[in-house]
């Protein structure tokens, strides 16, 4: 099922990969970060506007913010993620080579509190 809204000169073709049809690409919202993969945010756009199927100009909007928010909640996430891993293969090196304290309790802590 095809539908096209007119909203501010941008012209969205709005469909669901189960009725079909193609989508075609939207506006980026966000630009990515360097390693970000576009194919998984438009997957994960795809898969959100399947999910809400939007059928008004006003739920397209809303569905496309929903999708930035998602994408920002992940970044944060996967950004937190590397850092706390980063800063165990800190510590981790650090007790190699400097032979201090390496107990996984001890490792675990000074992470946590960095």
């Amino acid at each position: 099922m095809n539908k096209t809204t007119d909203i501010d000169t941008i012209t969205e073709e709005v469909d669901t990969p189960d009725a079909g049809v193609t989508l075609k690409p939207q506006l980026a919202g966000h630009p990515l970060l360097p390693g970000e993969n576009p194919a998984d945010k438009e997957q994960l756009r795809i898969a959100l506007m399947a999910e809400v199927a939007p059928t008004t100009a006003y739920q397209r909007r809303l569905a496309q913010q929903l999708v930035e928010y998602e994408w920002e909640i992940d970044r944060h996430r996967r950004l937190r993620d590397l850092s706390i891993l980063g800063r165990y293969h800190e510590r981790a090196k650090a007790v190699l080579t400097q032979r201090l304290p390496s107990t996984p309790f001890e490792i675990c802590a000074e992470v946590g509190d960095a």
